[in-house]
């Protein structure tokens, strides 16, 4: 087997095609959970962010400091 064909075996390995059928409530319970996840991760990013921020200002007013 060479590298391309390979490489196809491994997208199609990774690339299931789904034809289930979902009713109006799965999929609003999909699209609702998907949507929970997606905060979830922004408010990670927020507070890492967040933390950031306060490191950074910690270390300009260290500085200032060290300055005057």
């Amino acid at each position: 087997m060479n590298a391309a064909q390979q490489a196809f075996k491994k997208w199609q390995d990774s690339h299931k095609v789904n034809l289930r059928v979902y009713t109006d409530e799965q999929m609003f319970e999909l699209g609702y959970n998907m949507r929970e996840d997606e905060i979830e991760q922004l408010l990670m990013k927020i507070e890492k962010m967040e933390k950031d921020y306060k490191k950074l200002h910690r270390d300009i007013t260290k500085l200032k400091k060290e300055k005057q």
